[in-house]
């Protein structure tokens, strides 16, 4: 489970709202590099994911949390504090105080948890160890979603796609970073493929959505490729 890490016997991150990345003060507290992160991804985070696209036949943002923790200040920038910047131990370290400090958040309790968001960013981290960091082989992703938090790698040469459009690489931000946000029922198809992490949405949300149910086996998942291909080229 989420616990204290060695990490957190060191200064608690600096929490920004995204009004915070245009106060001068606030921004001397923090080093050049980390200047130029925090402020570059703010930026993107209120642009991209906002934007408005088709999914399963309905228009909506890529992501449609942003916008309403934005407006709602639930939504927290932080730079990580690591002196090893790419050791997968000290970036599992950070993680998890992140993962502590996010469950000290308010709001505490859903439905206006939903919102609730914390976005770490990790400058001078490689992609490819954000992943290494929450692989189904290590304890970390699962250990977060046991403490009702669900986190997302972004990096800018995230190989992942949507969803919803193989075209859409909405993972690729323009600095490293993890998202965290509350663990919801339509996490499902984000951690369908891992048994572990199956078993502990059961026993958090029960069975998932029926319209989401294929994604958890090989052959769900490859009739419905079979149907988009039919919808597709009739």
């Amino acid at each position: 489970m989420i616990g204290i890490s060695e990490s957190a016997a060191m200064a608690e991150p600096l929490l920004f709202l995204p009004n915070d990345c245009d106060d001068p003060m606030k921004l001397d507290l923090l080093s050049t590099v980390e200047r130029e992160a925090l402020v570059k991804i703010r930026d993107w985070v209120a642009d991209f994911p906002t934007r408005k696209v088709v999914k399963f036949g309905r228009t909506e943002a890529i992501c449609p949390f942003v916008e309403p923790a934005i407006q709602r200040e639930t939504m927290h920038f932080a730079l990580a504090q690591l002196a090893a910047p790419n050791n997968i131990g000290a970036i599992d370290g950070e993680l998890r105080r992140f993962a502590r400090i996010f469950n000290e958040l308010e709001p505490m309790e859903m439905p206006a948890a939903m919102t609730k968001t914390v976005v770490a960013i990790f400058p001078e981290t490689t992609g490819q160890l954000l992943l290494d960091a929450t692989d189904a082989s290590r304890d970390l992703k699962g250990d977060m979603l046991e403490s009702g938090i669900l986190v997302g790698e972004f990096f800018p040469t995230c190989p992942f796609a949507s969803t919803f459009d193989p075209k859409l690489f909405a993972l690729r931000s323009p600095v490293p970073m993890y998202v965290l946000r509350s663990f919801i029922e339509t996490d499902w198809r984000f951690i369908a493929q891992v048994e572990r992490w199956r078993g502990i949405y059961r026993e958090r949300f029960g069975e998932p959505p029926r319209d989401l149910q294929h994604l958890g086996t090989l052959r769900g998942r490859v009739l419905a490729k079979l149907g988009k291909l039919r919808k597709r080229f009739g």
